[in-house]
This record gives structure tokens, C-alpha cells and sequence, in this order.
């Protein structure tokens, strides 16, 4: 068995889309070791894009984001290693937020 299997993708492709509707997803399986700083066992939204390229090279800057984000989760649950780093304040800003995707149906200002 592929260890990889456990955790992740959800697709063949391995690049954490798929499409309903048409329109492609992202979705990621949160990690185990880092359940207790989601909410959900998975990440999903809608990348609002018909365009398999365009979703995909999407959904691998989201995935490279969330990859450095549970890095530092897992860096600063240890408590070896986070003795000596430097405490930042968390931002209240999420994933589909700071790759510019706002809330479904959200009105524009």
C-alpha cells in the first residue's frame, strides 16, 4: 500500500481538484496530527474556474500555502524546536482569503 494514500489526494492526478458542475474544486484531507487546529478533516472550496489549467496551477499555490502553514503548526507544536523560535501572531486570515477568493454570493465594495 502507498503510504501516500492515506493522506492525500483525493484524485489520480495528485493535484487536489475536482470538478462538479463543471466549475473545479480544491480539497485537501487535513492531517491528523493537526486536526485540533481545523475545524473540518477536510479543506474544500470552489476555485470558480471552468479551466482545468487554471485550476490546477490554483490549486497548487493553495497547497504549497497550506503545506508551509501546517510546517510551521507542526515546528511550533514541538517543543524542542519552539523554544527557541520567535512568537508571531497568528493571522485571522484564511486560505481562500489570502489567495484572493471570497465568500460565495459575498457582495463587492
Amino acid at each position: 500500500m502507498n503510504p501516500s494514500a492515506d493522506n492525500e489526494p483525493y484524485n489520480k492526478c495528485g493535484s487536489y481538484i475536482f470538478q462538479k458542475s463543471g466549475v473545479y474544486y480544491f480539497v485537501r484531507r487535513v492531517p491528523t496530527d493537526l486536526a485540533r487546529h481545523h475545524t473540518t478533516r477536510r479543506i474544500s472550496f470552489s476555485l470558480r474556474t471552468r479551466s482545468a489549467a487554471a485550476a490546477k496551477r490554483q490549486a497548487q499555490e493553495i497547497a504549497a500555502k497550506l503545506d508551509r502553514q501546517w510546517h510551521d503548526l507542526r515546528m511550533s507544536d514541538d517543543t524542542i524546536v519552539s523554544r527557541y523560535l520567535r512568537k508571531i501572531p497568528q493571522s485571522s486570515e484564511t486560505i481562500p482569503q489570502s489567495v484572493g477568493i471570497s465568500g460565495v454570493g459575498g457582495a463587492s465594495r
